[in-house]
């Protein structure tokens, strides 16, 4: 599950923290400066023709041309002095430089200094009109429009280039004609209003109608500076943009390997049994995938082994049921001498019968997940001499001998006395099967392992037969005559009972010259 999350925390985590740090530090990071160059460009033009119209004055009667400017000014513009608490000593700096100020508690003011003097010019922008105003320019326009018309027309071309220089932005002097312009800002234009025009290149020009002429003014083509406005977003859509990516990239192969677990699940309902999840084990839910395939995996085994196990129980029963159909069919022909021993032989094939269903519901109790009860702390040594003297009772004659390495017999074992104990009976009654004289029982205790270890004196088990010895029904000898004894059904339990304890059972050669079988699985060892 973390696995899966874990990436989309991650991006939440970067997005949210990116979104905090544009709010509220990219703004003075990017803006300030981008704010600076777009109204310095913006009223460069018009600092300075203020300032020429207030040079060679005092201060008193420059503050009286500034009233007499303020009616043309769309704006408040006044005077200040070095003085001024307004004017802190970085603000002051900056004016030194030749450049604007904006006073960061002010932001509404542009602060200029004029170059003959400490004097600074303040055009101060309210904060509802600013744009509006700086559109409009009402008093650049004015002092350009009074300078041009205390000369002849054929000079204008000449100031306008002149004023060029001292401009952030592109001024112009065109006719009237050379404009194409709709009605209403013809009209607007003709009543000495200053129209704008962008006809959606974002650039924006202002124009305005000179005075008894045939000439228009035109302020720009400007390009748009970036408002805070803009800048958000800019930014919101950028990091939602990214967030949508983000998302994408996370969600497409969840998505995928969502989409190819549910085709094989599927796929595999409508019995397909072969069919696997195809997902790589790094992707997201390849965990998942690799389970799925593994209960796959088991469920087809489970599903082939239970096929397999119908198929060899019709075998097994066919043969006696055979031999009862056969033995009542000689019982009704057979005389009275003779009935008695078709009747011995019907008792022996239901006595197999029945012996074949308790292997068979054995079997089947290890198919369950939790076959095995609660195990208990058992004396190991003691409780193995009690089964090799029951083994006895069906050793035919042979020798069987129990061998302790390495254990004591107060040494206790956890495990389930019941279903080893039907474990190593199975392996030494198949050993008592194939074994000629003798057979040993030895006991290993190492670390927290058990070992034990049953070897006949046999023929042996060849290596290429080992992995079919402990599946149901497998009989190498391929004999299935009452004479060769069992279902085949002995050793695959017992394998299923070790793997119960999570152990195993392996085959290897005897030093007594057999086979050896080998019972190993962990357990808590009380010394």
């Amino acid at each position: 599950m973390l696995r899966i999350f874990l990436p989309l925390y991650l991006i939440l985590s970067v997005f949210f923290a990116s979104f905090i740090i544009a709010v509220k530090y990219l703004p003075d990071i990017l803006l300030s400066g981008k704010v600076y160059d777009s109204t310095e460009r913006l009223l460069r033009g018009t600092f300075y023709l203020v300032e020429q119209e207030l040079q060679d004055l005092s201060y008193l009667q420059q503050q009286e041309a500034v009233a007499n400017l303020q009616s043309h000014f769309k704006f408040p513009i006044f005077l200040l002095k070095q003085e001024d608490p307004l004017i802190n000593e970085e603000v002051w700096k900056r004016l030194l430089t030749g450049k604007i100020a904006i006073p960061e508690t002010e932001g509404d003011k542009v602060l200029k200094k004029m170059q003959s003097s400490n004097t600074i010019m303040v055009l101060n922008f309210s904060d509802n009109q600013r744009e509006l105003d700086h559109k409009e320019a009402a008093g650049t326009y004015y002092l350009i429009r009074k300078r041009l018309l205390n000369h002849p027309q054929d000079e204008w071309n000449r100031i306008v280039n002149n004023l060029q220089i001292h401009f952030g932005v592109p001024i112009q002097l065109k006719l009237l004609s050379d404009i194409n312009l709709e009605e209403n800002e013809q009209q607007h234009l003709n009543k000495g209003k200053i129209i704008a025009l962008d006809h959606d290149t974002n650039q924006w020009r202002f124009i305005a109608k000179l005075d008894n002429s045939d000439y228009v003014l035109v302020f720009g083509p400007i390009r748009q500076a970036i408002t805070s406005v803009g800048f958000f977003t800019a930014i919101f859509f950028s990091l939602f943009l990214f967030l949508a990516i983000a998302l994408f990239l996370w969600f497409r192969p969840l998505w995928k390997s969502i989409n190819e677990l549910s085709r094989t699940a599927d796929e595999f309902g409508s019995g397909k049994l072969q069919t696997r999840a195809d997902i790589n084990q790094s992707a997201i839910l390849g965990n998942l995938a690799n389970q799925f395939n593994n209960m796959a995996d088991r469920l087809s085994g489970l599903i082939a082994g239970h096929r397999e196990l119908t198929n060899a129980v019709s075998h097994e029963l066919r043969t006696p049921i055979a031999r009862m159909r056969f033995g009542l069919d000689m019982l009704e022909k057979a005389d009275d001498s003779a009935k008695q021993r078709f009747m011995n032989g019907l008792s022996s094939d239901v006595d197999d019968l029945e012996s074949l269903v308790n292997e068979l519901l054995h079997y089947a109790r290890f198919e369950k997940v939790n076959p095995i009860e609660k195990q208990q702390m058992i004396a190991i040594v003691p409780w193995l001499q009690d089964i090799v003297e029951n083994a006895k009772g069906y050793a035919k004659g042979l020798n069987i001998t129990l061998h302790i390495h390495d254990a004591s017999k107060d040494k206790c074992v956890q495990f389930s006395p019941r279903y080893i104990a039907r474990a190593i009976h199975n392996l030494l009654r198949n050993a008592c099967q194939y074994g000629k004289k003798e057979i040993k029982l030895t006991l290993e205790i190492k670390e927290e392992n058990i070992i034990i270890h049953v070897d006949d004196d046999g023929e042996g088990i060849p290596e290429k037969d080992r992995k079919w010895v402990f599946k149901a029904f497998t009989r190498l000898d391929k004999s299935r005559d009452k004479r060769s004894g069992g279902h085949g059904l002995g050793l695959a339990i017992a394998d299923k009972i070790i793997l119960a304890h999570k152990g195993y059972i392996s085959i290897s050669n005897s030093p007594l010259g057999g086979a050896r079988f080998t019972l190993y699985w962990p357990g808590n060892i009380l010394k």
